[in-house]
């Protein structure tokens, strides 16, 4: 990767006399929507396109994502160390381009949580989350409604007043005070991978929480389904009853209708092996595993009665999902089943 001086000289800064944090953070963000950006870097969309491309969930591409551009601009020597401080009102040019560094990864995950990064509010958010793990402990639940998604309490000019003091911080020099920028994830002449990280742990929180959590559900009814198709299938015999309930799920579910199609057609060509299953999913809340095992129950007696092979499965799964023997007891009377 080309030194500071090399990338710097491809982007048009702002003079020092203009300079403030206000346009230094403005300048950064502009930069990371830039068609033409040099150095082979691609913008903020491209790079979140390319991982949505390659990986199968947003979970999965926006981890990748944070790794690799942490292991890219963490250990390389991209920035020079700060040198002689700037007028009260400046920042360094390195300052600069760690900032368009770091807002160059939080827009990505914006965009891969579907958001405009020509809002004025996501503008003004990424701001904030330059803060990393001090815009988490304290500063977004005083700026944003009901999450991400939620009006901002207040208008963008307002919370800037409030968000550039955080920036700065006075400290003596041979006896006069310059204001210098802190939190600027710089340390020596590399971005603070340190710093950059809790910066992108909170964006993904922040921009990625409802549709990770929407995905998860999605993966979750996948699941689901594989295993009702395992129940149907476990005792040799995939009887039209037990089709015909699965098929309904299916029709209800939230998975995509690629999924759906593909569900359906193994249905209608009875699959002679058992799905592997990600039993994960379901042993984040109790709740979950009980209600699945009264779903696969249904399938097991959608034909009047449980063949041996499903009672074997069922147990199988139940310990996947650590339930106990006394609760498997006691689901299955709670659907009038009598054990032996």
């Amino acid at each position: 990767m080309k030194s500071i001086g090399a990338i710097s000289s491809l982007f048009t800064l702002p003079s020092k006399e203009v300079w403030n944090i206000e346009n230094g953070l403005n300048w950064a963000y502009n930069q990371t929507l830039r068609t033409d950006m040099p150095c082979g870097l691609c913008n903020a969309l491209e790079l979140a396109d390319e991982y949505r491309m390659n990986y199968s969930s947003i979970m999965e591409a926006s981890d990748k994502l944070i790794k690799d551009q942490l292991l890219k601009i963490g250990g390389t020597g991209l920035l020079i160390s700060l040198g002689t401080l700037f007028n009260p009102v400046g920042i360094p040019v390195s300052m600069g381009i760690s900032w368009m560094l770091q807002l160059r990864l939080i827009n990505s995950l914006a965009y891969l949580g579907g958001y405009d990064l020509n809002s004025e509010n996501v503008r003004t958010l990424a701001f904030v989350l330059l803060l990393g793990k001090r815009a988490e402990d304290f500063f977004l639940e005083k700026i944003i409604g009901a999450g991400a998604l939620g009006v901002m309490k207040e208008g963008s000019k307002s919370i800037m007043k409030k968000l550039i003091p955080q920036f700065t911080s006075q400290i003596t020099i041979k006896g006069g005070i310059k204001v210098v920028p802190i939190l600027s994830g710089i340390v020596g002449t590399s971005v603070d991978v340190l710093m950059t990280h809790a910066i992108a742990k909170v964006a993904k929180q922040t921009f990625l929480k409802t549709t990770i959590k929407c995905e998860s559900f999605v993966r979750m009814e996948e699941e689901r389904i594989k295993l009702l198709i395992n129940m149907g299938i476990v005792d040799m015999y995939f009887c039209n009853e037990e089709k015909t309930l699965i098929l309904e799920i299916i029709k209800n579910s939230s998975i995509p209708d690629s999924k759906k199609d593909v569900f359906c057609r193994d249905i209608e060509n009875s699959p002679s092996k058992l799905y592997s299953i990600d039993y994960t999913l379901f042993r984040k809340e109790k709740f979950y595993g009980v209600n699945l095992m009264t779903g696969l129950l249904s399938i097991a007696l959608a034909d009047g009665f449980i063949h041996p092979a499903e009672k074997i499965y069922l147990e199988e799964i139940a310990k996947e999902l650590h339930i106990s023997t006394d609760e498997f007891s006691s689901i299955l009377e709670t659907c009038h089943i009598k054990q032996d």
